[in-house]
């Protein structure tokens, strides 16, 4: 078989059973284009500066690539890895299929570079039973929030979940108390590098968190746990309360996820804040396959609703494509419809901010969990912030 009839496809997958889906997918591609040949590319290292490094070493291998959305798609643009399809968006009328919102995670210098494929939200994930044993209902506002975690409490049940035994988790707090207080301007601000940690925007984040610290909202053991594991104790009503994403379902059987509840981040201000936490993953066209006409109907294929709803109802997410959702379960449903509501959707810290920064800061919110000084925690990043963008003293 020639050259010019295989496709060279690099999937993000750190889990065998995810490659497994793309394989499949890819298979039944072959099945419509039999003259077409696809060669899938693992993609597993779990620290981003090797999945990158990983990724280049390959790049005259790679025709087309299913990774992430905003900053870190930014990178393989930057790098001359990708290339747009803004004639593809514009001849196939993308811009009816995708909200504004998810646009703006491929959209660099107004060129489109990635077709949006999956996608999930953070939020708060509850027991539905344990709440009307309680008589409690998930909250919407700051105050009821507080009386839900006071409620828990009363009942011998540590209100929030937390893992730090590997910091990922945790950002998730400075995100959302950041986007909730000051709004996305601001939160974009501070992605850049343009906003001082020791801002008085930044140091009331801090002050917020410092306040749930100190009530001891947080569940005692957090340093003994991964992110991943918490789930189960929400089951078990060791915890009542857990901020983190959909995949944390698949820690728990089928039939116990019935009665796993969602709901966002409550509202702080009066400003109605309408953001969410939304990692999105793309597929991207390279050079290489830039070159290569097969590659427009491989394209096509990861954007028709069959494809897209294949991908995402076994991965526990959902396509931010509003007509390639038809996952059944409620707790799906409900967080897809918040993220078509949402004004901003942030890739979260990790995907959001510079790795080094992103590092750095994550270890350091660890650490605030234990010592809860404001000032030692916001001189400690505004530092890092400094030296790492190359800021002078006035």
């Amino acid at each position: 078989m020639s050259e010019q009839q295989v496709i060279n496809f690099a999937v993000l997958a750190n889990t065998k059973i995810k490659e497994q889906i793309y394989r499949d997918r890819a298979r039944d591609f072959e099945i419509i284009h039999p003259n077409i040949k696809v060669r899938l590319i693992r993609l597993h290292s779990k620290n981003y500066p090797d999945l990158l490094a990983e990724l280049l070493a390959i790049r005259d291998e790679v025709d087309v690539i299913n990774w992430f959305a905003s900053n870190r798609l930014k990178t393989l643009v930057d790098n001359g890895f990708v290339v747009d399809i803004n004639d593809y968006w514009q001849e196939n009328y993308l811009d009816f299929q995708f909200k504004h919102a998810s646009k703006e995670q491929v959209l660099f210098n107004n060129k489109v570079y990635g077709i949006p494929l999956t996608s999930y939200i953070w939020g708060f994930y509850y027991k539905i039973s344990l709440f009307k044993r309680l008589g409690i209902k998930p909250p919407k506002t700051w105050p009821e929030f507080i009386h839900l975690l006071d409620t828990l409490e009363q009942n011998q049940i540590a209100p929030i979940a937390l893992g730090t035994k590997y910091p990922w988790q945790i950002a998730g707090w400075f995100d959302y108390l950041m986007l909730r207080l000051h709004g996305a301007d601001k939160y974009k601000q501070l992605v850049k590098g343009e906003l001082a940690y020791t801002s008085d925007e930044v140091v009331l984040v801090f002050n917020y968190w410092k306040n749930l610290l100190n009530k001891k909202y947080f569940f005692a053991q957090h340093r003994f746990f991964d992110g991943d594991e918490l789930m189960p104790l929400i089951y078990r009503e060791v915890v009542g309360i857990n901020l983190i994403g959909s995949f944390s379902l698949s820690s728990l059987p089928i039939k116990n996820q019935t009665d796993i509840g969602f709901f966002p981040f409550p509202t702080i201000t009066d400003k109605n804040e309408n953001s969410v936490l939304a990692p999105m993953s793309v597929i991207a066209l390279t050079n290489n396959g830039a070159k290569k006409s097969h590659l427009i109907p491989f394209l096509q294929f990861f954007n028709t609703n069959e494809t897209q709803v294949f991908i995402n109802e076994r991965l526990s997410t959902f396509s931010p494509k509003q007509s390639a959702r038809i996952d059944g379960r409620p707790i799906i449903k409900k967080t897809a419809e918040i993220f078509e509501a949402a004004h901003y959707h942030s890739q979260y810290f990790d995907l959001e901010f510079e790795f080094e920064m992103a590092e750095y800061a994550k270890k350091a919110f660890s650490d605030f969990i234990n010592h809860q000084d404001v000032d030692k925690i916001s001189t400690l990043i505004e530092q890092k912030r400094r030296a790492h963008y190359s800021i002078k003293d006035k």
